[in-house]
């Protein structure tokens, strides 16, 4: 605090030296209108720059592939505490149920892109995949579309299933991803902050028999 008081004492007598009382004004008036567009503007250019470095960090996986190895039928997850309380105010609220999700457990291996260069100086967080319904190309950062989304993810090293939420991945790694998918969409691709890649096709919902 010490040093910036001197740093504007300093300042006020330079411009005092060189250009008198109107230096002194017009730098009041500068410090002036540099502390209101602070105010008045500060909080969005933090969030322009943490958006910024957000996106910068999504460009590791430009131009990934993924692999997908196997699509199975999953159950839906068991409710937690904060579940059945939030289910508890959407129907206070008067709020009409969606469409229930599909779930299914997806198994895929992620690969960087080799000539990218962000890639091979940066890890990548697997729990910060997220899906977006197939044809999506100018996204916004980490958009939530609806049509799906990750539950729960493991890493999959050896024969050992590694919690995603723990884990940075350095290249390719193969993840095994539950996940709750819209009924009506048929299509999927990965969003990784504003990257979108892979191609993920989902079984068909098998038809009803109807008897005669």
């Amino acid at each position: 605090m010490i040093s910036l008081l001197n740093f504007l004492v300093n300042l006020v007598q330079l411009a005092f030296d060189l250009f008198g009382w109107p230096g002194v004004g017009i730098l009041v008036l500068a410090l002036g209108a540099a502390i209101w567009g602070l105010y008045q503007y500060g909080g969005q250019l933090f969030m322009w720059l943490l958006f910024r470095n957000f996106a910068a960090h999504g460009k590791i996986l430009r131009g990934a592939k993924a692999e997908i190895h196997s699509i199975t039928s999953a159950p839906e997850p068991a409710k937690d505490a904060d579940d059945l309380e939030f289910e508890q105010q959407l129907d206070e609220a008067g709020v009409e149920d969606g469409p229930d999700s599909r779930y299914f457990f997806l198994e895929t291996t992620i690969t960087p892109d080799p000539n990218n260069q962000e890639a091979q100086k940066e890890s990548w967080h697997p729990s910060s995949l997220m899906l977006v319904e197939a044809g999506h190309r100018n996204v916004e950062l980490m958009e939530i579309d609806g049509a799906a989304f990750v539950v729960d993810g493991w890493v999959i090293r050896g024969q050992q299933l590694m919690p995603f939420t723990k884990q940075e991945c350095h290249g390719a790694a193969r993840l095994k991803l539950h996940i709750a998918v819209r009924p009506d969409c048929r299509r999927l691709q990965f969003l990784y902050v504003k990257e979108v890649f892979g191609d993920i096709v989902l079984p068909e919902i098998p038809a009803v028999a109807t008897s005669r």
